[in-house]
């Protein structure tokens, strides 16, 4: 009975081992006899292959049209994740009202950092900077122009006055022209000195968050300052941003908001240094990066395409294939391109975790650039090209 069994299993076992051997056998076959074929069509007809890889990759890259980038929080969290249910649920609960972004502006002595800050000139020139970079900043979005008072944070729900901490608040950024006014140094530090001088939620204003580097006399007063600190809260909208981790107005706003203080450092500032710091601040600093980046990228590529034809020199009329370094940089362009291109077009959007594919197929299409070669030369010349 054991080896009527036993039987039966090697019997079973040898059924399944010729079966894949015929499966294996019969695929392999398959594709050598397609490789063959398609080897044969391409070498008869060059030019024709060419062109129609060319037109291929070019519609391909059409579908860059449709290109969009993930910046979801849902990246590299699964979306049905309870934390990504919750952060929703509060979302739609308070429409954004427990979210807001804080730009920040700084403040200190051109070329004489450490000296006294708390001077006409200083008040001025900050009042100034706030009325160029805040006040007067506007931005077009969805056709619609969009002012400070447009996309700040409100006050609470029954004063709709925008929430900021400020040095100017203690001049009442200049309504009544009490900034204009100031005669000297001294009627700078009463203004700041004042017991009257609060926040917007009318708490006594603590000083260290719009002042750095503070000096006070024996009785507590506040005689001079190094630095000014500005903030201001902007109201960041989920209906505006969608799925999206970014509003885009305020994203608009923020670029505005960098944009116009370094214009200011630039051509208007004659007695501060200006700081400012928030995500548009950052993303502009990771943009200019990137585009250093991509010169040296540019730079790269010319040295690979200079690599690869040195490589692929040879001191002879037959074997001389370094002008297809340039071609095969180009065709791993044409077909990176064409890949993003054709995912882009059906929906896919680019993230992070596939940024890097241009990158390893340069250095993929490059091995087979000399993989093909290699196999190129080791054939029998006598054979026909159809063979090869």
């Amino acid at each position: 009975m054991v080896r009527t069994k036993c039987s039966w299993l090697m019997r079973a076992i040898k059924f399944f081992d010729g079966l894949l051997y015929w499966v294996a056998t019969t695929v392999d076959y398959g594709l050598t006899r397609s490789f063959h074929f398609l080897g044969g069509a391409i070498a008869d007809r060059p030019w024709l292959t060419i062109f129609a890889s060319t037109l291929c990759a070019a519609g391909c890259l059409v579908g860059f049209m449709a290109f969009e980038q993930d910046t979801s929080d849902t990246l590299f969290t699964p979306s049905g994740a309870q934390s990504i249910k919750d952060a929703r649920y509060i979302s739609a609960l308070y429409s954004g009202s427990l979210r807001t972004i804080e730009v920040q502006f700084f403040a200190a002595r051109l070329n004489n950092e450490g000296q006294n800050i708390l001077t006409v000139e200083g008040i001025k020139e900050m009042q100034r900077l706030w009325d160029k970079v805040v006040v007067d900043s506007r931005v077009t979005w969805e056709g619609d122009e969009y002012s400070y008072t447009d996309v700040c944070t409100p006050i609470s729900s029954i004063n709709d006055g925008c929430r900021v901490r400020s040095v100017l608040q203690a001049f009442n950024f200049n309504e009544n022209n009490e900034v204009d006014n100031l005669g000297s140094n001294q009627e700078v530090l009463d203004y700041i000195n004042d017991p009257n001088f609060t926040d917007v939620f009318q708490r006594p204003m603590r000083m260290e968050a719009i002042l750095g580097g503070i000096t006070r006399d024996d009785n507590g007063r506040i005689t001079a300052a190094e630095a000014f600190a500005s903030n201001i809260n902007l109201q960041f909208s989920p209906k505006r941003a969608g799925d999206e981790r970014s509003d885009p107005l305020i994203d608009k706003w923020e670029e505005e908001v960098v944009d116009l203080t370094l214009e200011f450092e630039e051509k208007d500032a004659t007695y501060l240094q200006v700081y400012v710091s928030n995500s548009a601040a950052a993303s502009s600093e990771s943009t200019d990066a990137i585009n250093r980046d991509v010169r040296l990228l540019i730079v790269g590529y010319v040295l690979i395409i200079v690599w690869c034809a040195v490589s692929l020199n040879r001191n002879s009329w037959v074997y001389q294939k370094f002008h297809l370094a340039f071609w095969a940089v180009i065709a791993i362009i044409l077909g990176a391109g064409a890949a993003f291109g054709l995912v882009s077009a059906c929906g896919v959007k680019f993230n992070l975790t596939i940024q890097v594919s241009p990158f390893l197929l340069l250095g993929l299409g490059i091995d087979d650039t000399f993989v093909l070669i290699g196999t190129y030369f080791q054939q029998v010349r006598s054979i026909g090209a159809v063979n090869i």
